[in-house]
């Protein structure tokens, strides 16, 4: 599935063969049932998965998109290619391949008992993925014994929860090597710092101080873990940041996909906090296409890209096509884009914030960022400089936007600087000295890679 990637919510594809499969073969008439899948017969198991996973595959190359519940088999001509219908009479998954209705999905899986470890010899993957997604660190704080920190020098610990289920055992590792936890924490919230005054102590369960080289057991409740780590001990193992935590035993190989043969594999969990939510996007030319938007929400499994940029806007501009219901359901808000904006000054933080046209470039974001926070002060809001163009200098506008981004605390993603758009790449990148190049390996991609990865870095 190289083209198009099917992304599942983090943690809900994750099970251990052995643990969940009968140690020995079980002989039914239910292992017959389960090599019959969709109207075919096929000769053994994997071949009627490989056989069902490649019918999928031809359908999604185009992208399915699920249009609602049907009581029986759709017959009537079908709208866009991968639209697909769940039929609650025989539980089958119906998509329209431009010419006719074909099956993509079977609800009613395999029959319970007809999997065994014999069966199944051709799986191999990992299924003890990374936890640890978000890495972001408290440095020189450890944990404390009431579910938040205090300043101690050479320690890290990690800032936002590393989700657990209560009763299942963890383990800690750097490089596969089993590494020394000074403290752990179990919470039944990611918080581990006080927010707007809340007292982050009553979400707090149990601590564990010394925990060494061992694994540890989730007490019921538990949601979250934290761990504090010295920096004595990560001198010697590696740094905290390369932690890895694992629902195991022993520490594991982490491999995102399970691949069922030479020729097939299948996503394992996309690592995004941004999975299943909405953003919404303000700019100017280089957003208004819509390109770089829907590899950016394939990326991150992004419920859907609100697209509100627009051909020929100046920064003052970028709101006049955003209603505040239109943005009732989003989630973030990215704005990029400042080179129509040719009379504006960078400015300064200092400027007061104005809708002016010609209003510095610092006064201007400044006013986009307060009228949002007075319709929604929940809206995660990010700022974006523009790609590098060889027609448009303007490094200082784009460090005018970061320093507006600082001051109000919110992330700043450096597409001008870290996209690699330069003189060597700008006949693979542009298509005409401005706007992005279309297709893989373009520059809407190029574009797409940075964000997604500066999305991933400030979100998890």
């Amino acid at each position: 599935m190289s083209q198009k990637a099917i992304y599942l919510q983090p943690n809900v594809f994750h099970f251990d063969l052995q643990e969940h499969l009968s140690p020995t073969p079980t002989v039914s008439n239910e292992v017959i049932q389960a090599r019959k899948l969709n109207g075919t017969d096929y000769t053994s198991l994997q071949e009627a998965i490989e056989g069902e996973l490649l019918t999928l595959k031809a359908l999604i190359t185009a992208g399915l998109t699920f249009v609602g519940t049907t009581s029986s088999k759709p017959t009537a001509q079908g709208g866009a290619v991968g639209d697909f219908y769940y039929c609650t009479n025989d539980g089958l998954y119906y998509a329209w391949t431009g010419k006719a209705w074909q099956v993509c999905g079977d609800s009613t899986k395999i029959a319970n008992g007809s999997v065994t470890p014999e069966k199944t010899s051709f799986i191999s993957g990992s299924g003890y993925p990374d936890l640890f997604r978000n890495k972001t660190l408290l440095n020189n704080k450890q944990l404390d014994n009431l579910g938040t920190t205090f300043t101690s020098s050479g320690y890290n610990t990690n800032r936002y929860g590393i989700p657990v289920q209560e009763g299942k055992t963890y383990t800690f590792s750097i490089n596969g090597q089993r590494v020394f936890i000074t403290k752990v924490v179990f919470k039944t919230t990611d918080s581990i710092v006080a927010v707007d005054g809340e007292d982050v102590t009553e979400y707090f369960l149990s601590v564990h101080n010394s925990l060494g080289l061992n694994s540890i057991t989730a007490p019921t409740g538990a949601k979250y873990m934290f761990a504090s780590m010295s920096s004595s001990y990560q001198s010697q193992y590696g740094p905290m940041s390369e932690l890895v935590v694992q629902n195991t035993q022993e520490p594991q190989p982490v491999n995102n996909d399970f691949c069922l043969s030479d020729f097939i594999t299948i996503p394992h969990y996309v690592p995004s906090n941004l999975y299943g939510l909405t953003m919404m996007t303000l700019g100017d030319d280089l957003s208004a296409e819509g390109e770089w938007q829907e590899y950016v929400s394939k990326y991150l499994g992004l419920k859907a890209v609100k697209n509100f940029s627009s051909s020929g806007a100046k920064v003052s501009q970028f709101l006049n096509y955003f209603t505040p219901t239109l943005a009732a359901d989003v989630d973030v808000v990215f704005i990029m884009g400042l080179f129509n904006s040719k009379q504006s000054q960078p400015g300064t933080v200092n400027d007061a914030p104005s809708s002016d046209d010609n209003a510095s470039i610092c006064a201007g974001y400044k006013f986009l960022i307060e009228t949002l926070y007075s319709l929604n002060p929940n809206f995660k809001i990010v700022l974006a400089s523009p790609h590098r163009s060889p027609n448009y200098n303007v490094a200082d506008k784009v460090k005018a936007v970061g320093e507006v981004a600082a001051y109000y605390g919110i992330p700043f993603i450096d597409v001008y600087n870290t996209a690699a758009f330069n003189d060597y790449t700008y006949p693979m990148y542009l298509r005409d000295g401005i706007y992005c190049s279309y297709g893989a390996g373009g520059g809407y991609e190029q574009e797409a890679k940075v964000i997604a990865g500066g999305l991933i870095h400030y979100f998890g």
